[in-house]
């Protein structure tokens, strides 16, 4: 989403490359590609002017335009943030007892 917005040239192509490329994912390999996405996003937003992020409008995928930073907020950062926080329930529920509050926010320790 961060790419679309950024670049607003999303194809129906690059859509369906990237729902496929995802259906290959594996346990193993889920740390190597967050990692991969983490580095994408550090690039992407190192290319993103400030005045960009206030000014320029984008348009959300509901059809609502805002400005560039408040649709970063409103779409990639919260889906992000609601994605670590489902991930840290689905692994309390199920054998993982010992992860805490802490756990929910620092990824890198559920994942030892």
């Amino acid at each position: 989403m961060l790419v679309w917005m950024t670049n607003a040239d999303f194809s129906a192509d690059d859509r369906k490359a990237i729902r496929e490329n995802n259906m290959l994912v594996t346990i193993q390999d889920f740390p190597e590609r967050l990692d991969k996405h983490l580095s994408a996003i550090h690039e992407l937003m190192a290319n993103i002017a400030d005045d960009d992020l206030l000014n320029k409008e984008v348009e959300m995928t509901w059809k609502e335009k805002m400005a560039l930073g408040a649709g970063i907020l409103n779409a990639p950062i919260k889906l992000l943030t609601n994605y670590s926080m489902q991930l840290f329930l689905n692994l309390k529920l199920n054998g993982r007892p010992e992860l805490g509050t802490k756990e929910a926010w620092v990824f890198s320790v559920i994942c030892d």
